[in-house]
Formats: C-alpha cells, structure tokens, sequence
C-alpha cells in the first residue's frame, strides 16, 4: 500500500519552491534581461549548495574530487547553464504553464534513457507509463493545433497580454 513518506515530502516541497521560484521568475523577467536571472539563479544555487556543505561538515569533499570528478561537474554544469538560460528567455515570452509543459517529456526520456544506460529491459509498467504520458502529449498537441485552425490563430496569439 502507498504512504507519504519522506520522498513524497521532498517531491512535494521541491514542487512548491519551484511554483515561487517561478512566479518571482515572472515578475523579475518583466524587466531584467533573462541572462542576469540565470546568472543569479545559479550564483544562489551555488551558494546554497555550499551553505549546505559547511553546515554538514562535508566542505573538505571539494577538495578531495578528482580531475574527472571536476570535469564531469563542468560538463553538467555547462547542461545546467544552457538550459536555465533556455528557460528564463522561454519564461519572458510565453506563460509558465506552456513552458512548463514541455517537462512532461521529461518522464518518458528518463525512463528510457535509465533502461538503456543500465542495459534494463524496460518494463511493462515502465512501458505503459511512458505510453500513457506519450499520447496525452499527442492528444493535447492535436488538440492544441485543431483549436488554433478553428479559430484561425497564430502563435503568436499564444503570447501573453503585457
């Protein structure tokens, strides 16, 4: 049987300070360039990654990494920049729950990419989960694209009002 526990809490907290993250985002995006907000948002990231560090006592870690370690850390780090930067010039344009909507394909991906990474077959409740997610995303961009036909819209009708 189900019950919350703690991932379900750090899930469910993670997902509320995104939502607040998003709406400062939002609002700050009106009129700071997206790239000084990327740039704050990972400098906050950074800092807080090593308050956490200090505060558990584990800061000699960083010294002990090795070069492989440090490279890995850059190669994910520059993944991390490209997308924050995607994202905040993505949050200036168009509404959150749009662009926000792109991260259902995350599922999916992951899904697969773990059961090729591992050399997993992947499972029938893997592969049914994944399916299920596939076509309501088809479901909903035929949906999208047959609304917008009938009324005769252009992408960029989807834009915000300022």
């Amino acid at each position: 049987a189900w019950s919350w526990g703690a991932g379900e809490m750090m899930v469910f907290a993670a997902t509320l300070i995104w939502s607040v993250e998003f709406i400062i985002a939002k609002k700050v995006l009106k009129t700071i360039h997206p790239n000084i907000v990327a740039w704050a948002r990972l400098t906050i990231g950074v800092f807080f990654l090593l308050l956490f560090l200090l505060a558990t006592g584990r800061a000699d870690t960083l010294l002990s990494v090795s070069l492989a370690g440090w490279m890995w850390s850059l190669l994910t780090g520059f993944i991390l920049l490209f997308f924050v930067l995607t994202w905040y010039h993505a949050l200036k344009r168009a509404p959150a729950t749009l662009i926000t909507s792109v991260l259902v394909f995350a599922s999916p991906i992951t899904t697969f990419l773990d059961e090729l990474l591992r050399k997993n077959q992947l499972s029938f409740n893997n592969a049914i989960g994944s399916l299920i997610i596939i076509i309501g995303i088809a479901l909903f961009t035929f949906a999208l694209i047959f609304n917008q036909r009938r009324q005769n819209l252009t992408p960029n009708s989807l834009k915000p009002n300022p």
